[in-house]
């Protein structure tokens, strides 16, 4: 967050949060209590619903400032924004409890924000312990949110909402989960697509691989150089999240290509921890 934007908090509002994070879970003299989870507290606010690129108290830098989606996973159209808002979850029509023991659906950043605070609770209650600090549920939190291309539910950097909220994400954050590559695609055209078919692999822990990216195009050296994070505007990418079990064969279909024209892909696997496997072969 661009720290001239702290200005728009108030003194007290803005002591108020700092003498929370310094002091939850601790004695006055800054010292954690005995049975704390957390030493230091982590405060989390709505980003607001002006759609507008500022908002206090979110856009104070401790804060963790959270945006709103929508179920098409676009940025909700009230849903404040900018480089300050830390991390998003789903805020328009939600399902909630209302005053006369009834239920309705209502939007707003003030609804995604409490899908964040249950996830830090979450991950809290899975990792709080003496060494546990607010800092690390932060990294936990933040760090595991969806932002990278083969992952569930990315959110697009474009929309300035952070990433999606992940409850798993956040509590098996920095385990060293791997996948293993693909070692025996095969690609069969139909028409102008390609049906690509391989045996599902499993991550460190057994597991299936989350999902698959295939880097494609029209040059081999270009699709063999591409990488997940680096690539030319000749060379695409397709990320498919298989069903199935580990050893399963199984199979994704690459559409809209040229007709009577030859292609190249390979494929990265990747864990839910958005760790990638190393390519197949091309």
């Amino acid at each position: 967050k661009e720290a001239a934007k702290d200005i728009h908090i108030q003194g007290y509002d803005k002591a108020a949060i700092d003498y929370f994070i310094k002091y939850a879970g601790c004695d006055e003299a800054g010292n954690r209590l005995p049975g704390s989870l957390m030493q230091g507290g982590l405060v989390v606010f709505a980003a607001g619903n002006d759609a507008i690129p500022y908002g206090s108290p979110a856009d104070y830098e401790p804060v963790i400032a959270v945006g709103a989606i929508a179920s098409t996973g676009e940025r909700s159209s009230f849903s404040s924004y900018g480089d300050w808002v830390d991390i998003c979850a789903p805020g328009t029509d939600v399902l909630s409890t209302v005053v006369g023991n009834d239920y309705s659906y209502m939007s707003g950043t003030s609804m995604a924000c409490p899908f964040v605070s249950g996830v830090a609770a979450l991950a809290l209650s899975y990792s709080g312990g003496p060494m546990f600090t607010a800092d690390i549920l932060k990294e936990k939190l933040l760090k595991s949110s969806k932002k990278a291309p083969g992952s569930p539910s990315y959110i697009a950097p474009a929309a300035q909402i952070g990433g999606l909220v992940d409850a798993l994400g956040a509590i098996t954050y920095g385990e060293d989960i791997t996948a293993e590559p693909v070692t025996d695609l095969t690609a069969a055209g139909r028409g102008d697509n390609v049906d690509l078919t391989w045996t599902l692999t499993s991550d460190s822990q057994g597991k299936p691989a989350y999902s698959v990216a295939v880097l494609y195009g029209k040059s081999k050296e270009e699709v063999e150089a591409a990488t997940i994070d680096s690539y030319p505007k000749t060379v695409s990418m397709y990320v498919h999240t298989p069903a199935g079990k580990v050893g399963d064969k199984v199979t994704c279909t690459v559409s809209g290509l040229d007709f009577s024209t030859e292609y190249f892909f390979k494929m990265v696997a990747c864990t839910y921890t958005i760790n990638y496997s190393e390519p197949s072969e091309v």
